[in-house]
Parts: C-alpha cells; sequence; structure tokens
C-alpha cells in the first residue's frame, strides 16, 4: 500500500500493529475514528507517540463522538480531544472522526455540529 501511495486507516489497529505500521512504511498514515489516551485513557485511543509519529508523516487523526473515544457524553469532550491533538502535531492533522455507521451512540447528530465551536 506504500509503495501505490494508499493511505493506510489504523482506525481498528492494535498499538502492536500501529508500531509495525510505523517500521514497514513511510508515508502518511490515517485514523479515521478515534480517540487520544491524553485526554481519555484506554487501550483504544492513541498515545502521544503515536500522535506524533502520525503527524510527522503529515497524517490525520479524527476524533471520534463517543463516550469511550473522548471519556465524555457532549461535543465540548469531543471538542477538547480534538483541540489536544491539534496543540500536539497541529490543526491541519485533526479532523471529526464521526463514525456514523450505526456501530456507536453518538452524543449528538449532525444537527449539533455546530456545538463543537461554540463550546
Amino acid at each position: 500500500m506504500d509503495s501505490l501511495h494508499i493511505m493506510i486507516d489504523l482506525s481498528h489497529a492494535s498499538a502492536a500493529t500501529i508500531d509495525d505500521v510505523f517500521k514497514l512504511t513511510s508515508g502518511p498514515l490515517l485514523v479515521s475514528h478515534t480517540g487520544v489516551r491524553g485526554m481519555c485513557n484506554n487501550q483504544r485511543n492513541l498515545s502521544d507517540e503515536q500522535i506524533h509519529e502520525i503527524g510527522r508523516r503529515n497524517g490525520l487523526i479524527g476524533i471520534g463522538l463517543w463516550e469511550t473515544a473522548v471519556c465524555g457524553t457532549d461535543a465540548l469532550a469531543t471538542a477538547r480531544s480534538m483541540k489536544y491533538v491539534a496543540d500536539l502535531i497541529g490543526v491541519e492533522k485533526v479532523c471529526l472522526g464521526s463514525d456514523y455507521d450505526g456501530a456507536i451512540t453518538a452524543h449528538f447528530d449532525l444537527r449539533d455540529f455546530h456545538s463543537l465551536w461554540t463550546n
């Protein structure tokens, strides 16, 4: 995938798999929906070291909308995690990672996206 310039999504990868991908590739990486341990410490979320490596590669990190990802049940929890990543690697490398596929219960829907900027 790396040699074909296909961006790899690490969203459902374990920490060991993420480390393996770091070793085997050199291009930008994507984590389309996740949380960060610095704001919500659990095994599913990215460590600061992982965030820095993704940022170094000009990758993109999408912050999720569910409680396990952001340790909260409102838009402010998601906004805080987005700011955390932006402060570490730059605002251009963080995005909203909704995961609106029915697998999660989000703390707001499309009608409430404005609350990310008003909190």
